[in-house]
């Protein structure tokens, strides 16, 4: 596996996921924003990267979702919601503080 070369950080308040490359330091990409649509988050919480496809999977903790998307940015698919049925997160009134997220793997 080669060595890493970016540094992803979450902006919860923007709901931004930030790309840093790990020699300068600069900034590089910013990917998303606030909202509900595909590839936008409400509170980026947890990123996990994906060594061999690079691919970015982001846990949202106010729309109780995971987001895939790939290392330039496009949405690749979405899993979860608010609910208490299958594929769903937690659900009910205090959904968005019950989510439990992995931030790292």
């Amino acid at each position: 596996m080669a060595e890493p070369t970016s540094f992803y950080a979450s902006d919860q308040i923007k709901g931004r996921v930030l790309t840093f490359d790990l020699t300068t330091g600069k900034r590089v990409a910013v990917r998303g924003g606030v909202g509900f649509g595909d590839g936008e988050f409400n509170s980026p919480y947890g990123i996990a990267v994906d060594p061999a496809s690079g691919d970015l999977y982001i846990a949202d903790r106010i729309n109780q979702r995971i987001q895939r998307i790939t290392r330039p940015g496009t949405f690749v698919m979405k899993w979860g919601g608010l609910g208490p049925g299958p594929g769903e997160f937690n659900g009910g009134r205090w959904a968005s503080r019950r989510m439990r997220v992995a931030t790292s793997m």
